[in-house]
């Protein structure tokens, strides 16, 4: 008996050691999934950021935790941001519901303390997704006319779309070939953002012209942020396996990319 506990407590203490060792040297990512809450439960029944939560912690180097707008402070406080390495944004109907004061301090973690920004599908009208468009045109000169972030038309055609690899050589797109979202809204451009750093993703709908901006990444301050555009919260596209594969790469990127 005692020689059984005393294997069972070296398999135990063996297995903490190749724990340790893999993850020695590398820090765990602290994710924030943000939701505002509007997704049916059909398909989403414990939201977009719970499913965000579900599929990212199985990632042996990622912490994550959940927050909405309907939450104290809208989910976004001081405290909560200042613990985030990576912020995932979801919003599709209550964009201006979302405080100045929120929208400040998000932009200020990302440019002044590096926290990523992941902006999914329709965050492309988030507030702060707009105003560091803004800024990051008038940095670079070149003033966007109009809304930031607005696409030329958005039709919800429940069309398939092919995602290419348009930059394979970068940390997000690693080991993620072509591959076809079944179903998704179509956002046609153009889209008023300034030029992207690097053009990670570009996709096509069936019976669509080609050259989507589907994967796009800026540098703002001491951060990264990057828009995905597939989506739409009636599909189930963040269960699809590889569109969890390009947000566990980005998450990677973004917190470690610096």
């Amino acid at each position: 008996m005692e020689r059984r506990v005393c294997w069972v407590f070296a398999l135990i203490l063996c297995t903490l050691v190749t724990l340790s060792a893999r993850l020695e040297g590398q820090s765990v990512i602290r994710v924030l999934a943000w939701s505002e809450g509007t997704e049916p439960e059909v398909v989403y029944p414990q939201g977009i950021d719970g499913a965000m939560a579900e599929i990212l912690r199985s990632e042996d180097d990622m912490a994550v935790k959940t927050a909405r707008l309907s939450d104290a402070g809208q989910g976004l406080p001081e405290a909560a941001l200042a613990n985030t390495d990576v912020l995932i944004w979801s919003g599709n109907r209550r964009h201006r519901e979302v405080a100045g004061e929120n929208v400040d301090r998000v932009i200020r973690h990302v440019r002044d303390r590096g926290m990523g920004f992941i902006a999914l599908h329709s965050a492309h009208e988030a507030r702060p997704f707009q105003q560091i468009m803004r800024i990051i045109a008038e940095q670079k000169g070149r003033p966007l006319a109009g809304t930031p972030g607005r696409w030329g038309k958005v039709r919800n055609e429940s069309r398939p779309e092919l995602i290419r690899v348009a930059a394979p050589s970068h940390p997000i797109a690693d080991g993620i070939p072509e591959f076809t979202v079944p179903k998704t809204e179509t956002f046609y451009g153009p889209f008023n953002v300034p030029p992207a750093d690097v053009r990670i993703f570009e996709g096509s709908y069936e019976g669509g012209p080609e050259g989507g901006d589907d994967g796009l990444l800026w540098k703002f301050g001491r951060g990264h942020v990057f828009y995905f555009r597939p989506g739409h919260e009636g599909y189930p596209v963040y269960l699809q396996h590889e569109v969890r594969m390009v947000l566990v790469n980005a998450i990677r990127f973004l917190a470690r990319g610096k």
